[in-house]
């Protein structure tokens, strides 16, 4: 592939750069630590009565993601011990660009949602043979999109990317070839619809920004720079970073680049190899942490320095390495919850938020912990992926309903199972649970299983017992309805009202008089009820809005619908935090 038509910045004069310092170390050195000291010093000044003033335009924090500038952002109200900060001196890339570019303003960015639909409507108007038999899985659009993010990080706009990519077919052939000329053609197609539709991916407005920065240098840029680097830089945002920074030096002013790098350990950074090599080829200074300031013990500082190297010579313990031993998974977690426990009051521990616990696999662990954690009386904030949203008890609940909202009722198609699944979560965790209701399933479904079920949605209506017959009524009446809806906007809103209506939930416990929760643990499985149905509603609401923004319609049947519904629910995780939304 011929290389791109941008000029390489190594090509700058290295007076550019000079003063620009690149600092280099592996986890917990430091780093960010020392970027944001240098951010603090340069963003205030003594004010009256021993106070700082601000002066956010003076420095300027640089991160790839909102999520980072978030995280930077309390991680400096703690260090600093302060109320409050100004945030301007924290900035993504694409901020950078609002603040100091006249009239720069990001378009109207896809949401996950829009952008799948548009691959789906490339795909399907290309029709790539190579493509065909997968094009309606999720997964594979979700793969080409990747591809296509991949592409525009090179700061190629889409004429240029297509010139590279045609230039690349001379090296490759058979299956290869048919497939890169397949992604030529989608890729055309996805560009053309998202200008049509008047959005831009993230990468476009990056490539805006740095190509309006290269031709437009900040008349006024801050006196410090930092660049937090968590791992390496897309080619379009060294291209921002190093407009950047020439017009920082320019005006006198200091860039500090941070980069996780470890000499001793290259093979566990060598996402960040090429952007430190490219920095030190610029003009960059160099400098290097080491050690793990974190803690003073030698023991843990070998390990969080050692880790993944070497082989070394042990380093005993003391009393800041030790062993438990439990006899179960249960035993475990009770024991790790106590041990925390023990913490409290000791030295370096001014709060449970000093304390973390790791874990292989939250999946498996966290029930465990949240359990033994709430036992002894510890606060417990679980943090990662979760698990998919389809596991959780409300949505699996809902998986009978929606098959025959789909329609899959007459014989062959319907599947009784999963219905009176749902049956049973009505009459055991819904909001009208009833003893007659759960004893007339339990009698019913045992019959069932030693006869045989009913081999379609309207058998199965009239064998229901008499209690269980309001709730199948009311499902019917919405396959009804949802089956006479015209419109996307109809179909996507109606679908939301009807999961809402069979999944209906009970009532908190309330408080007792001294203003305690009556029944914790139901009011925890409610609030965890409401989130995921919440969740679960807001992707068909999602799928809506993508529809309109995108310009493509939607679904026109409602067994289109819950199929798109289905799609969208295998991509979502639904994290601890999020099952307590409304408790």
């Amino acid at each position: 592939m011929s290389p791109p038509r941008h000029p390489e910045p190594s090509a700058a004069p290295r007076g550019d750069y000079a003063g620009c310092v690149l600092l280099t170390g592996p986890g917990g050195a430091g780093k960010t630590t020392h970027a944001l000291e240098r951010i603090r010093a340069a963003a205030t000044r003594p004010g009256e009565r021993g106070r700082d003033a601000a002066r956010p335009d003076e420095a300027l924090l640089v991160l790839p993601t909102y999520a980072q500038v978030n995280h930077v952002k309390r991680v400096a109200l703690s260090r600093w011990d302060a109320r409050g900060i100004f945030d301007r001196p924290f900035a993504t890339f694409t901020a950078v660009g609002e603040r100091y570019l006249e009239a720069f303003r990001v378009g109207a960015l896809p949401s996950p949602e829009e952008r799948d639909r548009l691959m789906e409507e490339a795909l399907r108007q290309r029709d790539v043979p190579v493509f065909r038999s997968v094009a309606d899985r999720a997964g594979f659009r979700a793969h080409v999109l990747r591809l296509v993010k991949e592409l525009k990080q090179t700061g190629l706009e889409g004429g240029e990317a297509r010139e590279h990519l045609v230039a690349a077919q001379g090296e490759v052939q058979g299956a290869s070839l048919r497939k890169l000329e397949g992604f030529i053609a989608v890729f055309e197609a996805y560009e053309d619809l998202l200008e049509r539709a008047g959005l831009e991916d993230h990468e476009d407005a990056l490539r805006r920004v740095a190509m309006r920065l290269e031709a437009h240098p900040p008349a006024r840029p801050p006196r410090l720079l930092v660049v937090d680097g968590f791992d390496d830089f897309s080619r379009v945002e060294e291209r921002i970073l190093d407009a950047l920074a020439r017009a920082v030096v320019a005006a006198g002013g200091d860039v500090l680049v941070t980069l996780p790098w470890d000499p001793a350990r290259p093979h566990l950074f060598a996402t960040t190899r090429g952007s430190r090599e490219r920095l030190l080829r610029l003009g960059y200074a160099e400098k290097a942490l080491s050690g793990f300031p974190r803690a003073a013990d030698p023991a843990l500082t070998r390990i969080a320095t050692s880790l993944f190297g070497p082989a070394g010579s042990a380093v005993p313990g003391g009393d800041a390495v030790g062993l438990m031993l439990a006899g179960d998974a249960e035993d475990e977690a009770e024991t790790v919850a106590r041990a925390v426990r023990g913490l409290a009051g000791t030295e370096g521990v001014r709060g449970w938020r000093d304390v973390g616990v790791i874990v292989r696999s939250l999946d498996a662990s966290a029930p465990r912990l949240e359990s033994a954690f709430a036992r002894v009386g510890v606060p417990l904030r679980v943090v990662g992926r979760g698990t998919d949203l389809a596991s959780e008890p409300v949505v699996r609940a809902l998986a009978g309903p929606l098959a025959v909202l789909e329609g899959l009722v007459e014989a062959g198609q319907f599947k009784p199972v999963p219905l009176i699944a749902w049956l049973r979560w009505r009459a055991l965790l819904g909001g009208e649970t009833t003893v007659d209701a759960a004893v007339a399933l339990d009698t019913w479904d045992f019959a069932l299983r030693s006869k045989g079920f009913p081999a379609d949605f309207a058998a199965l209506r009239a064998a229901a017992p008499a209690p269980l017959n309001a709730w199948l009524d009311v499902l019917e009446a919405w396959r009804v309805r949802l089956a006479a809806v015209v419109g996307a906007a109809g179909l996507y809103d109606g679908l939301g009202a009807a999961l809402v209506a069979l999944a209906p939930l009970p009532e908190p416990s309330g408080f007792d008089p001294e203003g305690y929760p009556r029944d914790r643990e139901h009011d925890e499985r409610l609030a965890r009820a409401v989130a995921g149905r919440g969740r679960f509603v807001g992707i068909l609401a999602s799928l809506r809005d993508a529809a309109a923004r995108t310009r493509l319609g939607g679904a026109e049947r409602s067994a289109q619908a819950v199929s798109e519904l289905r799609d969208a629910l295998g991509q979502v995780a639904f994290r601890p935090q999020d099952r307590r939304l409304d408790a």
